[in-house]
């Protein structure tokens, strides 16, 4: 494909048909020059446009009453924007990827970002971002480090919970501890993270908790058996925490992200196969297009649940259809071996760690044995 044409999907398509054949006020042009040029009602010139602006404007009324109820404002006004300047924003995962992104972008507007994350340090030298080396999948480890949070910056205001990894596997091949590793980082991180900062929140009744899922939550592939279940565990919880907080703190937001294919390292080993129709139909996410989203949901104060791109919200519909339609779509789009190269390196690393690991269980005998006089015959 030319350079042109690589950038143009089926999303851009969207953009432009919301901002003309979807939009009511460009609609609403057409019967009105109609009207002008001399036409009557009883021209389809005139009707149709007339009874198309009718469908799509309770589509955008429907879309606008959802939005109130998610924002917590009324039918004459939204509420109002997030005030940056009093927030504090806490990011796990944030030394890489869309979490790097994010913190350096908030940061950019003068708001104070904590990083959470298990590497040593964080590239970025903002200096409205805090760096605490944790890791998250340990409750003790986010207990010592909200404790410190707490004593050196405040109590956070926002909560992204971003942090993932992903570790490719057969179910069968994978070792449980490789597995126990993906949910305590994915899963299981978000309730400690939620148990150590949620209550300053609930004590305001305000702020907002951003819980970042994936749309193979919603559509389990080979290789990712661990990914893919931790990732739906997320969205049970988004729901059951959204109507806890309903009773006791009902002005904090929560906003469930389900994006699908995202550019970044974390899936750098994705390997699909060629398939230009796919990649116009599902193209992948690029990261500033997720970090926009979540920084419009808490400008906002808009919760709710985002499906991106416009793929991702016909997943679940597959669940009403024959098992043989989400089948044959998951064969063509190839994802079930989009990962099975990297399957393969995993598990050839995983056997040189265990090799390397009975080497060393076995070596102090080696060692005893050298301690033995060496007999020498003359």
């Amino acid at each position: 494909m030319t350079p042109i044409l690589d950038d143009l999907n089926v999303e851009l398509l969207l953009t432009v048909l919301s901002h003309t054949a979807l939009s009511p006020f460009f609609v609403a042009f057409l019967p009105i020059l109609s009207f002008a040029r001399g036409s009557g009602w009883e021209d389809s010139a005139v009707r149709w446009p007339v009874y198309w602006l009718a469908l799509i404007s309770a589509y955008h009324i429907i879309a606008f009453s959802d939005r109130v109820h998610r924002s917590g404002g009324t039918w004459l006004m939204k509420p109002p924007r997030l005030d940056w300047g009093e927030q504090l924003v806490l990011i796990t995962g944030g030394a890489s990827g869309i979490g790097l992104l994010l913190a350096n972008t908030l940061a950019v507007r003068n708001v104070g970002v904590v990083v959470l994350d298990v590497k040593e340090r964080l590239e970025s030298e903002n200096y409205n971002i805090r760096y605490y080396q944790c890791d998250v999948g340990n409750a003790e480890e986010v207990e010592a480090v909200a404790a410190r949070i707490r004593k050196e910056v405040g109590d956070p205001t926002i909560l992204i919970n971003n942090a993932a990894i992903v570790s490719p596997s057969l179910l069968l091949s994978q070792a449980p501890k490789a597995a126990a590793r993906v949910f305590a980082t994915n899963t299981l991180a978000h309730f400690y993270t939620l148990h150590a900062f949620l209550p300053a929140l609930v004590a305001r009744n305000a702020g907002h908790v951003v819980t970042i899922s994936s749309v193979l939550g919603q559509q389990g592939v080979a290789h990712l058996s661990a990914y893919c279940a931790s990732k739906a565990a997320l969205v049970s919880l988004h729901r059951s925490l959204r109507r806890e907080l309903l009773a006791s703190a009902p002005n904090i937001r929560t906003t469930l992200l389900i994006p699908g294919q995202i550019q970044t390292p974390l899936f750098a080993s994705l390997a699909l196969p060629p398939n230009h129709t796919r990649d116009f139909l599902c193209p992948p996410l690029a990261p500033h297009t997720v970090v926009k989203e979540i920084i419009r949901s808490l400008d906002e104060r808009e919760g709710g649940e985002r499906w991106m791109p416009a793929y991702a919200r016909l997943v679940p519909a597959l669940e009403w259809m024959p098992r043989w339609v989400g089948d044959v779509l998951q064969a063509w789009v190839g994802a079930d071996q989009g990962m099975a190269k990297a399957a393969e390196e995993e598990a050839a690393r995983e056997r040189e760690r265990e090799r390397l690991r009975l080497a060393e269980s076995a070596r102090p005998d080696e060692l005893v044995g050298q301690d033995k006089p060496v007999e020498v015959q003359e």
